[in-house]
């Protein structure tokens, strides 16, 4: 009698075994890529995710329109001045005219 009980949990551990190894068990696909593709470009795609959970993104063309874009977004945010110690960074701001500090 306690060897058919003891067969018996044995039999509904495997069943309940095989299941649990079935549900996790994932087989790779050949036809499925992992990572889906960027779209359209990745930044684009980084500046939409950023404005997605509210943050702001300038995207630049080059250099000069960084600092004439700097610019611009210091006087609409209200900054008197910006910290700054890099003497070829503070170079280009006082050629556009951005006030800074260095101390």
């Amino acid at each position: 009698m306690q060897n058919n009980s003891r067969e018996e949990i044995l039999n509904k551990i495997a069943a309940v075994r095989s299941k649990r190894i079935a549900a996790i068990d994932i087989q790779p696909s050949d036809t499925e890529e992992i990572y889906k593709p960027i779209l359209p470009d990745s930044v684009t795609c980084f500046k939409n995710e950023l404005e997605t959970i509210s943050g702001q993104c300038i995207l630049c063309e080059n250099e000069d329109d960084l600092f004439q874009k700097l610019k611009v977004f210091i006087q609409s945010q209200n900054i008197p001045s910006i910290y700054c110690r890099d003497s070829n960074i503070a170079e280009q701001l006082a050629k556009v005219e951005i006030p800074f500090s260095a101390d």
